[in-house]
């Protein structure tokens, strides 16, 4: 996500898409929904509208009614505050230290300085506060997900074959695809009754698609999917990186051709290929990577992670065996029964900030302590090679790629379940 487009124009955007400027700030402070014990405002709502239309950029000419948006953007709010409760039942927070942490690799990732990012921000009419608490936010959620979700997500050796031995598994191609996505919930169970008319609904959808409608306002309108009102847009993906659920289709796709209704439990699911680019099979630099982890948690702030971090970059630099302080130490205890080993990686399936430090050290050297993944680490390179792809290669990034899968669907599984458990009252009203 574009942290600086997305705040970007922010002020602009009462006259932007508002008739009415002078009626929607008499509405401000009119409670538009209650979840559990919270309240959502319609200021909330406003003030997420003009991120989610600075974000879309060029798209948002094309945005759907007013009302219409209003209703989706809510049902993200809605999402958004339920986990934010779960979280605080848990104790689960973001202190400054760490915000600012991210905010740095914002800022770097831009070019620029944090004042520069602020100076950036502010000039655009946002409030530097409000850039840092969506930070927190974003961060806050993160955090209950590995929770929730991180410790059940494991990959068994049968998975791997298998997806080694599938068409996606199989392409080097490097081929990539832009894919759009609509997904139209249903009842987990439904009766036959109720599973026909959302079946002829989903494809009255489709035959409006293919009579020309706009995907990424219908995706807006209609979709419950998590990239909805970014018009449905999923971004580009290498064949192996494409939703299991799509990954037989999209190979065969055109560009603009339509799927659909695929259905799953709980929903129905419509995509098009919106674009394709032709890749080339490339030899790539893999590293033989070990890494020691100190995260923050309820008992350790992250300014108290960084302290301990220091200390262990202190002893390495006194002589200390990387080995032995990743197994003492680390937080990962998968890696640190291995003395910190976490095998043969490329850095296009890390993190960037990660890939960012293996990249630049040479063979036996370590990093200084880093921020990354809600961690601090630091990581050294035993070895380098550079071949096309191979064994060890091949299930390395079968496992990633398996782990996000999974990830993906558990969390929007997860989602799903504790949106529908709390107890919700929408008080907005819209024409549908």
């Amino acid at each position: 996500m574009n942290l600086i487009k997305l705040f970007s124009a922010a002020c602009l955007f009462t006259l932007a898409i508002c008739s009415n400027p002078i009626h929607a700030r008499q509405q401000l402070d009119r409670v538009v929904a209650i979840v559990n014990n919270d309240v959502i405002s319609y200021s909330e709502l406003d003030k997420y509208i003009s991120l989610v239309v600075s974000d879309l950029g060029a798209q948002a000419a094309n945005l759907p009614p007013r009302e219409e948006l209003e209703l989706q953007v809510l049902e993200r709010l809605i999402a958004e505050k339920v986990q934010l409760q779960l979280a605080r039942e848990y104790g689960i927070d973001t202190d400054s230290f760490a915000v600012t942490e991210a905010v740095q690799e914002i800022a770097r990732q831009q070019g620029t300085t944090i004042e520069g990012l602020k100076k950036e921000i502010e000039a655009q009419g946002t409030s530097f506060n409000d850039f840092r608490e969506l930070i927190r936010t974003q961060m806050t959620i993160q955090t209950l997900q590995a929770r929730e979700i991180g410790p059940d997500i494991t990959v068994a050796k049968h998975e791997i074959e298998s997806f080694l031995n599938s068409a996606a598994g199989q392409d080097q191609s490097g081929n990539e695809y832009k894919l759009g996505h609509i997904l139209l919930p249903i009842p987990d169970a439904p009766t036959a009754e109720v599973l026909k008319k959302s079946v002829g609904e989903a494809e009255q959808l489709i035959a409006d698609l293919k009579a020309g409608k706009d995907f990424a306002k219908t995706a807006m309108t209609k979709s419950a999917g998590k990239h909805a009102l970014n018009g449905g847009d999923l971004g580009w993906r290498k064949s192996a990186e494409i939703p299991s659920l799509f990954a037989n289709y999209v190979p065969s796709m055109q560009v603009g051709d339509l799927i659909g209704p695929i259905r799953t439990s709980g929903a129905m699911h419509i995509i098009k290929l919106l674009d394709k680019r032709e890749g080339q099979q490339q030899q790539q630099t893999e590293m033989r990577v070990s890494q020691i982890v100190i995260a923050p948690s309820n008992t350790t702030s992250s300014s108290e992670a960084k302290s301990i971090i220091d200390g262990l970059y202190t002893q390495l630099k006194e002589g200390t065996d990387f080995n032995v302080v990743a197994e003492k130490n680390s937080h990962d205890k998968r890696s640190a029964n291995k003395g910190g080993d976490v095998g043969w990686v490329t850095p296009d399936l890390v993190a960037d900030s990660f890939a960012q430090q293996i990249t630049k050290l040479r063979e036996g050297e370590y990093s200084e302590p880093f921020w990354c993944d809600e961690s601090w680490m630091i990581v050294k390179v035993s070895g380098k090679r550079t071949q096309g792809p191979n064994d060890d290669a091949a299930r390395s990034k079968a496992v990633e790629i398996l782990t996000m899968r999974k990830g993906n669907e558990a969390i929007e599984a997860w989602s799903k379940r504790i949106r529908d458990e709390a107890q919700v009252e929408i008080l907005l009203s819209a024409k549908k």
